[in-house]
């Protein structure tokens, strides 16, 4: 037997055991695998290059979203892994009430019971037993509200008034950018049920899928993160989200052409200010936008899209739905 039949039939074994540790069959459950490896490593990019696309194929995989979060907590991003583990205990079993009370070091074995339509064929609808033990114990601490914990997030003059204001700046601004991501996500999901039987052009596709890996990795090294050397292929696994993406915004760019749908001015600068408001010094990040054309020519699209999604989600039928912050904000 050659040294490739060897190499295919342990890759295959090695398929087979993820798909059972993970619930996903096929190259994906290897990519989670990966990925948790690549975490362990502090390799964010990676761990992030191979779950991102899997909580969008499976947006209930636990694990894929358990990456997730640790990789926005390599990045210091508190909010969005919570976001992140939150997604993956709505999806896991909820035995979590069995550990409160227990001690670093203690260990505990629970009757765990899984849903009939569980991911996992083996364990749906099956009661079995966990044995667990608790690696650490923490909580978070309040801190005083007073003039240094205000100057440390920016507040030069520590007035608390000033401090309340520009949080509620911040938090209705993050609400607004998360229900019109949401929107997004669902007129776009809309879309692509729709329309799934069109072919995307390759070269568009691949090309999406490499500025989202170069997104990515600009945002890793804002954060500090050492990407290290990226793989010629690494915007491979950006290509399913990639090609939904090409697709959502061909047919976007058909519904404003054939409904003669126009740029508004009004909401292009108030978008611009909105992303300038987030920086210390606004008027120069306006500036930046005015005087690089292609940083203009990206806004421009994307305040586009949200016109053309509120156009369609006007015309749609539809149901309000009552959220929390939390809910609402939760990706």
């Amino acid at each position: 037997m050659t040294d490739t039949a060897l190499s295919r039939k342990d890759r295959r074994v090695m398929i087979a055991k993820a798909a059972k540790a993970y619930g996903i069959k096929g190259q994906e459950s290897l990519d989670l695998h990966e990925a948790y490896q690549a975490l362990g490593q502090n390799n964010v990019m990676k761990a992030v290059q191979l779950a991102h696309p899997i909580t969008l194929s499976h947006p209930k995989s636990v694990h894929a979203w358990i990456v997730m979060g640790g990789a926005a907590l390599a990045q210091r991003e508190g909010a969005t892994a919570e976001a992140f583990f939150q997604r993956a205990l709505d999806f896991a079993p909820s035995e979590s009430a069995a550990l409160v009370g227990l001690a670093k070091g203690e260990e505990k074995t629970l009757d765990v019971e899984f849903p009939a339509d569980w991911r996992v064929p083996v364990l749906a609808g099956k009661t079995v037993q966990v044995t667990v033990k608790v690696a650490d114990v923490s909580e978070p601490v309040v801190p005083a509200v007073d003039e240094a914990f205000i100057k440390s997030f920016g507040v030069k003059g520590g007035d608390v008034e000033q401090f309340r204001s520009d949080i509620r700046a911040n938090l209705e601004r993050e609400l607004k950018g998360a229900l019109m991501n949401r929107l997004r996500r669902e007129v776009g999901e809309q879309l692509i049920a729709a329309y799934s039987s069109v072919e995307m052009p390759p070269r568009l596709v691949e090309n999406e899928a490499r500025a989202m890996l170069a997104q990515q990795v600009e945002q890793l090294r804002r954060n500090g993160q050492n990407v290290g050397e990226i793989p010629a292929d690494a915007h491979e696994g950006f290509k399913d989200a990639a090609a939904k993406r090409v697709l959502v915004g061909l047919l976007v760019g058909e519904v404003a052409r054939i409904n003669d749908l126009r740029l508004e001015a009004k909401r292009l600068n108030e978008t611009m200010r909105l992303i300038a408001s987030t920086y210390e010094e606004p008027e120069q990040v306006i500036e930046m936008y005015r005087n690089d054309p292609q940083l203009m020519s990206g806004l421009q699209n994307r305040v586009m899209e949200e016109q053309v999604i509120d156009w369609i989600a006007e015309r749609a039928q539809h149901t309000e739905e009552k959220l929390s912050f939390q809910d609402a904000i939760r990706q």
